[in-house]
């Protein structure tokens, strides 16, 4: 059997055709696993700068409440501050870990070098709550002031460079998108 022109024309175009959509399919299957990898790159990239800001602000939130430790006279309303304080350190503890479980190699040295500092930070404003607790106000607050601060402002110095790797993956990972 003789194919006319007209026939093997057809035929050809709709092989071509058939080879266009086979690609086209193949191409947009690409393009969706692509989407969905990076909407979960950046998904755990939002998720680390969102606990990284909580981080932060639960220090803040702690300092605070010690410097309210240092003012109170009621020992009843210094215990209550305290336990808030170990709520939050609870909190800031299961934060950590969290951000910890998402975080790559490049930024596991920054977290270690935060958790050295938090605890630090922890052992001193325990310390500034048990002298104000003893009525050695003025001891805690030297405390607070001196050594607190240091390591408060370690702590957040070291956040903020966490904070700012985070944006700036986050940044990265939109600009792609």
């Amino acid at each position: 059997m003789k194919l006319t022109v007209k026939s093997q024309l057809s035929i050809g175009f709709a092989g071509i055709l058939l080879v266009m959509a086979v690609v086209s399919l193949f191409g947009i299957q690409k393009l969706r696993t692509m989407k969905d990898r990076l909407n979960v790159i950046v998904d755990v990239s939002v998720e680390k700068v969102k606990l990284s800001d909580e981080l932060s602000r639960n220090l803040e939130e702690i300092l605070g409440i010690a410097k309210k430790v240092i003012l109170e006279e009621s020992q009843e309303v210094m215990t209550r501050y305290a336990r808030v304080i170990e709520e939050r350190k609870t909190a800031m503890h299961a934060k950590y870990d969290r951000l910890s479980n998402l975080t790559d190699e490049s930024g596991v040295m920054l977290l270690d070098q935060f958790e050295d500092a938090l605890q630090h930070y922890f052992d001193v404003n325990s310390e500034v709550i048990r002298l104000a607790q003893i009525n050695s106000n003025v001891k805690a607050r030297e405390l607070s002031g001196s050594e607190g601060r240091r390591t408060y402002e370690q702590c957040e110095q070291i956040l903020q460079e966490i904070i700012a790797m985070n944006d700036q993956e986050v940044s990265v990972y939109t600009e792609i998108s």
